[in-house]
């Protein structure tokens, strides 16, 4: 898929990131009983960094937290009300590059 923010089509694809369990559990030795829990911990730490507007981050990723304003009613869609959302920022290669130099 395209990584332009501009692009608005559906993804190609769905899975279910249970999906992913006997994977990651044949990568790392740990049980399918293990590598469930561990995600549904790292799960909900990021939840809960997007709630209380903290900035998470890892090499490759960002975390950031977004407060929507609500929205009126309009003839086209009914009133929403204000929401926090989560953002996933990708890094590219010199980002990565320039944190490890800075974790150093």
């Amino acid at each position: 898929m395209d990584s332009n923010p501009q692009n608005n089509e559906k993804p190609s694809q769905k899975s279910h990131l249970k999906a992913l369990f006997p994977e990651i559990a044949l990568k790392t030795g740990l049980s399918e009983k293990d590598v469930a829990k561990v995600c549904r911990l790292l799960l909900k730490r990021i939840e809960s960094s997007i709630e209380n507007n903290e900035l998470l981050q890892t090499k490759s990723l960002t975390f950031r937290s977004v407060l929507k304003p609500a929205q009126p009613a309009n003839e086209k869609r009914s009133e929403t009300p204000e929401r926090r959302i989560g953002r996933v920022i990708i890094k590219s290669a010199q980002e990565k590059s320039a944190q490890e130099k800075s974790d150093q």
